[in-house]
């Protein structure tokens, strides 16, 4: 009997540890969810703001930190420089491969310029696209979103062919290196207005996402169920089977 209690202890207490801790895991992606609901709430307020306009003057604060405009709509007006474009490969869209054109844009005034992707565009190899008929000449007006552009730690896999430069992955040092003046340390990713050519298509900002937050923190739970509901099942069996043993015999 002593040998069985003690493996009662024994299973309780691990059934305890064990629950809490599921419990535990299951209220933090709770709190992840919560804080990924806060994202995107003040995500959703940003984009809802009117476009910042970013000119030369804005320009050169850019350059110092672009941080407070991550997630806001800019809008910004120059001539699109197609000897510094770029392309990165092996971007798919709606399962078909493709490339997405990256140029610079030269903001008037401001002696720098600001990376725009200007879109996808469909190649079979996901790779080598013809960049002249794609040009935007004259004047543009680009409203987008933005994003960093810093220097990685992985190669970029940077290759050329037919004179048209290739990256998996954007570098902005070694951007910086093929262009005789400035680039700001940001990407504006254009996005689709009335007027602007089918090529490249310019693709909507996907709708936020909550994640797997809540089917995490149910299946934490789940599990924290499935271990008392286990621990109490064996309980009452082991009840059972104790009260259904045969007493000991008494010696002569």
């Amino acid at each position: 009997m002593a040998r069985v209690s003690v493996r009662g202890v024994v299973a309780t207490l691990f059934t305890v540890l064990l629950a809490t801790a599921c419990v535990r895991l299951g209220i933090w992606q709770l709190d992840r969810l919560a804080e990924r609901r806060a994202a995107n709430a003040r995500s959703a307020a940003a984009l809802a703001l009117p476009p910042v306009e970013l000119d030369a003057a804005s320009a050169a604060a850019l350059a110092q930190g672009a941080d407070s405009l991550f997630g806001r709509r800019v809008r910004v007006r120059g001539h699109y420089d197609p000897a510094g474009e770029v392309v990165l490969r092996g971007r798919a869209h709606n399962g078909r491969p493709g490339v997405h054109i990256i140029t610079p844009l030269r903001i008037p005034g401001s002696g720098v310029a600001l990376l725009v992707d200007r879109g996808w565009v469909p190649t079979s190899d996901a790779a080598s696209v013809e960049l002249a008929p794609l040009r935007e000449p004259g004047e543009q007006v680009v409203i987008g979103t933005l994003a960093p552009v810093s220097t990685v730690s992985a190669p970029t896999m940077a290759s050329e062919r037919d004179g048209v430069r290739t990256y998996l992955r954007l570098d902005r040092d070694e951007l910086q290196a093929a262009l005789p003046y400035p680039l700001l340390p940001v990407l504006a990713v254009q996005l689709p207005e009335a007027g602007l050519p089918e090529l490249p298509l310019r693709e909507p900002l996907p709708p936020p996402t909550e994640g797997n937050h809540f089917s995490y923190a149910v299946q934490w739970f789940s599990f924290a169920t499935i271990a008392v509901v286990g621990w109490i099942v064996l309980f009452l069996r082991s009840r059972r089977e104790a009260r259904a043993a045969p007493a000991p015999r008494a010696d002569p």
